[in-house]
């Protein structure tokens, strides 16, 4: 079901070591000299972070992408409320002497107005009520450069989790059947709102912030989702025969069976309104 607990707090002291080494997009690519996940490395792509660029990560994590982003040129500043990832992410940064990050909530961001070239959240708005959602979408629009890109991403997909998960589990053998509930469970803990379509062009119209919304073809994240290892050759039929036609962006499709959900915006320069 989808989530919305508007009026809880998540406490920090749940975003543990354990959870970013064991739960969190990446943790397995991270263990490899700070490697990115499929995700990560197109978030960076989409973002075209270039040298000079003063680039924000909100809810920075592990810090891999400040450190990827730092190593292509980018002035690099993170923010994150949890003590594990300030701490996971300064050992990350500590060859990287144009990376910062700072421990803060993400509203008010602790930066002025017009500071970033580039924005990304990635993975984090779910963690966050939709009132909270909305009001860091304005804190974004107001310390982002005028031209400069905001990118997001978000998983999982609301209607996968409500109406193809609940199928997709019996069929599972169960070693996998129990992974993917363990990791569900660990979601269920931090997740405040998950999104579909739908609720985040709400959030974005409701945030007045103009923004391209797309669910992301490539259901399979190139092969490497973890939670579709160690298939049995039934399920890779099936699989092979739903990716040939969501690569074509088969809407209708795509909005139950795509987990991976994306936004991004340009910021209007002032001349060009």
């Amino acid at each position: 079901m989808t989530k919305n607990r508007d009026n809880s707090e998540i406490k920090q002291s749940n975003y543990t070591e354990d959870y970013f080494f064991t739960c969190v997009d990446g943790f397995a690519e991270f263990k490899n000299n700070y490697g990115s996940s499929y995700i990560k490395k197109k978030e960076i792509s989409l973002l075209d972070v270039q040298p000079g660029l003063k680039f924000l990560d909100i809810g920075h994590g592990r810090g891999e992408i400040l450190y990827h982003c730092e190593k292509l040129g980018a002035f690099a500043y993170g923010v994150d409320y949890s003590d594990a990832a300030n701490s996971i992410a300064k050992n990350t940064l500590k060859q990287s002497p144009n990376a910062w990050i700072i421990k803060s909530n993400c509203e008010p961001l602790p930066f002025k107005d017009g500071t970033f070239d580039r924005i990304l959240v990635g993975d984090l708005i779910e963690h966050l009520s939709f009132e909270k959602g909305v009001r860091l979408l304005k804190e974004i629009s107001r310390v982002l450069a005028p031209g400069g890109y905001f990118l997001l991403h978000t998983s999982p997909n609301s209607l996968f989790m409500k109406f193809i998960y609940p199928i997709l589990i019996l069929f599972m053998d169960k070693k996998r059947r129990k992974g993917v509930i363990q990791h569900v469970n660990i979601q269920n803990k931090v997740h405040i709102h998950e999104y579909n379509y739908f609720n985040l062009k709400r959030l974005a119209k409701t945030a007045n912030f103009k923004a391209h919304i797309w669910i992301d073809a490539d259901i399979t994240r190139k092969g490497t989702f973890r939670h579709i290892n160690n298939l049995t050759e039934a399920e890779k039929i099936i699989i092979r025969l739903v990716t040939s036609v969501t690569k074509y962006r088969f809407m209708p499709i795509l909005i139950f069976l795509g987990n991976d959900l994306w936004m991004k915006s340009q910021k209007v320069s002032q001349c060009n309104r």
